[in-house]
């Protein structure tokens, strides 16, 4: 919890913040990297296992730009952290996108 004080006042250095990733539904600690999304005010960016897309979409009501990054834990939860910046502030939440049963969703990100 420090190194969460530390890069929210003025007191330098900052230490490094780093943590294990677990499922924010289950808790699971294997999680695996799915997909990124960047939006910036509607043109999109999209990273997969498949490769580099891009999209245009209708620009939503808030301005600023939003990165998605997209899981799945091995007990089936698919969710994203998802990092939203406007004017100078920025917001983290996590989101629960589906559960799968059976094969795996989609492949890693960076898996061969």
């Amino acid at each position: 919890m420090d190194a969460v004080r530390d890069l929210t006042t003025s007191r330098w250095p900052i230490r490094p913040l780093w943590a294990f990733l677990h499922c924010p539904v289950c808790d699971d600690p294997n999680v695996h990297p799915r997909r990124v999304e960047v939006n910036q005010n509607g043109r999109v960016v999209d990273i997969s296992r498949y490769g580099i897309g891009h999209d245009e979409r209708k620009k939503g009501l808030l301005r600023g730009s939003e990165i998605r990054l997209e899981f799945y834990c091995e007990q089936g939860d698919i969710f994203s952290i998802n990092l939203r910046f406007h004017k100078g502030a920025t917001t983290v939440w996590a989101e629960q996108l589906g559960h799968w049963e059976g094969d795996w969703p989609t492949p890693e990100l960076w898996r061969d």
